[in-house]
């Protein structure tokens, strides 16, 4: 398999990359990654069961509680702040003789993170070894032909990505030059 000049990407046995080939990624720093960026905001539990239960049709507080087990408080606070961050949206609803509650859906922000969830539900039907004889408790299906949904790793131009080396990470417009990098590479394999 080529490199990203051209040459081998094979490593010895001790996982260090050959002598004279400084990884990329260790040319920038991590400062304005998107990843971190976003783990920040949605990268815990309730979340990420929040999501799940909007993108399944349960959109009311209660319900919400009921089905994921997750304490009063504690989604109370991630309902708000997936509010204030414009992920969820609250829409009021009235019961005869009750007073105005609302429901939670998704903003256009929020919903583009459905996609990750179905990456995990994916993930965990093939790896999670929760109840392998029974098979999922949910699955996630298209409304109009009733098939299951997946996700799908593909480059712009449409090719799919099926193993890890088919993807390399480069610098973006807002890279920042890791300090030392330039002098890490001219060092490296002397």
């Amino acid at each position: 398999m080529s490199g990203p000049e051209g040459g081998s990407d094979e490593r010895p046995a001790s996982g260090t990359p050959r002598p004279g080939i400084e990884p990329s990624a260790m040319a920038w720093t991590t400062v304005g990654c998107p990843v971190e960026a976003a783990v920040s905001l949605v990268g815990d539990r309730a979340t990420f069961l929040i999501v799940r239960e909007v993108g399944c049709g349960v959109r009311r507080f209660a319900d919400m509680q009921l089905r994921t087990g997750i304490a009063r408080d504690v989604l109370s606070r991630r309902l708000a702040r997936m509010v204030q961050e414009g992920l969820l949206r609250r829409v009021g609803y009235q019961q005869a003789g009750a007073r105005t509650r609302h429901e939670y859906r998704f903003t256009p922000k929020g919903f583009a993170l459905y996609p990750v969830i179905v990456a995990l539900w994916d993930w965990g039907v093939t790896w999670s070894s929760t109840h392998p004889d029974r098979g999922p408790a949910v699955e996630f299906t298209h409304r109009d032909c009733g098939e299951i949904v997946h996700t799908r790793l593909q480059c712009e131009s449409g090719h799919d990505i099926n193993e890890p080396r088919d993807v390399r990470p480069r610098p973006g417009p807002g890279a920042i030059p890791w300090p030392g990098a330039a002098a890490r590479a001219t060092t490296v394999g002397t």
